[in-house]
């Protein structure tokens, strides 16, 4: 791969993270954890621009200055350092920063919101500016991108290949020379991968791994700890980037990478089971409660599920339900396991019976 091609896909895998980390950060409920990795993310100045250009928001800027950290100062001020050491075209996005995160009390900011408002927009103007125009320097292939909200979405990619993309799962699709690649900064996906007639191997970069097909129906999963595929048709290789490290499955087995392991660890799977997501439904096999509620809440758009009282979260939960409908499914649990619904706003509280 040529040192042009290395470069684009080096800021294709950056941008996702960095729309990744805005819709964390747009949320407004990044635990402490999530915070120290985004900090960690940020002091990276290329990271730095990135998540400038994708989108700085009033939410964005509400929710990270309502979580005064001294730890997060240092490492914004680490970035900016860095930032305008690596080149003067991101001095605008350092002066920028400063004002965002400049500590000033409620009161102040509420005396100056115009003033504020203002400044804001000409130095995300300026920071843009600067970016775009270093980032035009080469020229950026065609990337498109995907996402799913509150439900699946179907997606036929250029080259045939299509796409099920689960609730909250966003992927940017690339072609770099001879290769096809999709990355999943963080979700879930099914792929039914069409055979190029040229060969061109298709590659899903996902975490620290890549995994290569020619021609297959698999299913890759992403957290920030773990990388798993379930392989229900073909042949792929899961290969942990910049080393030797590999795994090949076959049909019915799948294979996951865990941050800081030394080697890929494989185990049979049940395709039918994993992959019931794309048809709509939820298939449970003695998993806990607490992880099928986790699964139902994935797919209800007004109502969740919680556990009024956490001990009921270790009983085990087995049976195929309609995603999509918690009512219906808290109903199904009411009729065959010791709990009770009450509703509550627009939240189901299970108790005992």
């Amino acid at each position: 791969m040529t040192g042009a091609a290395v470069g684009d896909l080096q800021r294709i895998q950056i941008d996702s993270q960095a729309r990744e980390w805005l819709r964390n950060v747009q949320r407004g409920d990044m635990k402490q954890e999530e915070l120290e990795e985004f900090g960690r993310w940020m002091a990276v100045a290329a990271h730095a621009e990135a998540f400038a250009v994708s989108e700085w928001s009033g939410a964005c800027i509400d929710a990270l200055d309502h979580r005064p950290d001294p730890q997060w100062r240092r490492w914004k001020q680490e970035a900016m350092q860095r930032a305008v050491l690596g080149t003067p075209k991101v001095e605008a996005l350092a002066n920028w920063s400063d004002l965002v995160f400049s500590p000033t009390s409620r009161s102040r900011e509420r005396a100056s919101t115009g003033f504020l408002k203002a400044a804001l927009a000409l130095a995300a103007t300026l920071a843009v500016v600067a970016v775009g125009l270093h980032w035009q320097q080469a020229a950026t292939p065609n990337v498109l991108h995907y996402q799913a909200d509150e439900t699946t979405r179907a997606v036929l990619l250029p080259d045939g290949t299509r796409l099920t993309l689960d609730a909250g799962t966003a992927v940017d699709y690339v072609r770099l020379g001879d290769t096809r690649r999709l990355v999943l900064p963080a979700g879930r996906v099914y792929l039914n991968v069409t055979k190029d007639p040229r060969h061109s191997p298709f590659v899903v970069a996902s975490g620290q791994v890549e995994t290569v097909v020619l021609g297959t129906r698999f299913q890759v999963s992403q957290t920030a700890e773990r990388t798993e595929v379930v392989l229900e048709e073909g042949k792929v290789l899961m290969q942990r980037s910049g080393s030797s490290l590999s795994t090949t499955l076959a049909p019915g087995q799948r294979g996951w990478w865990t941050v800081g392991a030394s080697s890929f660890q494989t185990a049979t799977a049940n395709p039918s089971s994993t992959l019931a997501w794309t048809r709509g439904r939820l298939l449970f096999e003695n998993v806990s409660l607490a992880e099928a509620i986790v699964d139902v809440n994935r797919y209800s758009r007004h109502v969740k599920i919680e556990l009024a009282e956490p001990k009921l979260g270790e009983l085990r939960v087995s049976g195929s339900y309609m995603a999509g409908d918690p009512e219906l499914v808290v109903a199904a649990w009411e009729a065959t396991m010791p709990v009770r619904a009450k509703h509550v706003g627009n939240r189901i509280q299970l108790m005992h019976k």
